[in-house]
């Protein structure tokens, strides 16, 4: 078992080009915000199927960088971007009180068209849309206050309420799972989430990541508790994580956030301590 220790590059306060690139170590380029057009902080970023890369910034709506150029996009009102999803190229973007997507205009201008104006008012407000995800034809807008919308072929499907204290939820072998501060692991039947098998054990647990892994089991991880194994079916719980030093290493510097990567790798970002990736 590897691992892996990457300090984030962050869209920070120098720009800088490497000159050199020894062999098996790629160019880096570090862009400041006065030369993106942005604040530094960014919430989320994807890369579309030609190679452009779309950033979510906290005050400037969406980034586009084509490579050679920078864009804006701006979304309506409030321009915090915090959550972008590629499902079947098209670009998925949610901010606050405000989820959408990208298109191109009849002059090729890319713009944004808003999705959450078919949410009826009843469902309003719905604050920050933490998580964009798919499952199959429908594409699911987690919000923070305790709504999951979904929507098939750019329309509002219906709304599913969130459990109370909801955190996040996640996209699981094709379930969607939520992580409940009072009831732990919960997963969605027949627009009803229920509490999984000894999915109680993650009570009082944030847990911001759910990742499949051997077998049936999955990765879950805790904000400061480490990543546990859990087997969906039997309730199991396993501390056997692959690296017990990266273990101990996620919850001394906060996780946040996990992403599967090709070649059975996974990438694990903190709050304090860059990112491991684990193979």
């Amino acid at each position: 078992m590897r691992t892996a220790l990457i300090p984030f590059i962050f869209l920070a306060s120098v720009s800088l080009s490497a000159q050199v690139s020894y062999r098996g170590v790629p160019y880096i380029r570090n862009f400041a915000p006065e030369t993106y057009r942005g604040s530094e902080q960014n919430w989320a970023i994807v890369q579309d199927s030609t190679g452009v890369m779309y950033f979510g910034n906290n005050d400037f709506g969406i980034l586009v960088y084509d490579g050679v150029r920078w864009e804006q996009i701006a979304l309506p009102e409030n321009p915090i971007v915090r959550s972008l999803h590629i499902h079947r190229d098209v670009i998925y973007a949610g901010g606050v009180n405000e989820f959408g997507y990208l298109t191109t205009d009849p002059d090729g201008k890319m713009t944004y068209r808003s999705l959450s104006s078919q949410i009826p008012a009843n469902d309003r407000p719905f604050a920050d849309v933490w998580k964009i995800y798919s499952i199959g034809n429908r594409v699911y807008f987690s919000c923070e206050l305790d709504r999951l919308f979904v929507f098939e072929n750019l329309k509002h499907v219906k709304t599913v309420a969130l459990p109370h204290a909801s955190l996040f939820t996640f996209p699981v072998n094709g379930k969607v799972v939520a992580g409940t501060h009072l009831e732990g692991l919960m997963t969605l039947e027949n627009d009803t989430f229920l509490t999984m098998p000894g999915g109680d054990f993650f009570a009082y647990k944030p847990v911001l990541s759910i990742l499949p892994w051997e077998g049936s089991w999955w990765q879950v991880g805790t904000y400061s508790e480490g990543v546990f194994l859990y087997h969906p079916e039997t309730g199991e719980i396993s501390h056997r994580f692959p690296s017990p030093e990266a273990n101990r290493y996620l919850k001394e510097h906060s996780l946040y956030h996990a992403i599967s990567l090709p070649g059975n790798h996974t990438a694990y970002a903190t709050l304090e301590g860059g990112a491991l990736i684990i193979d």
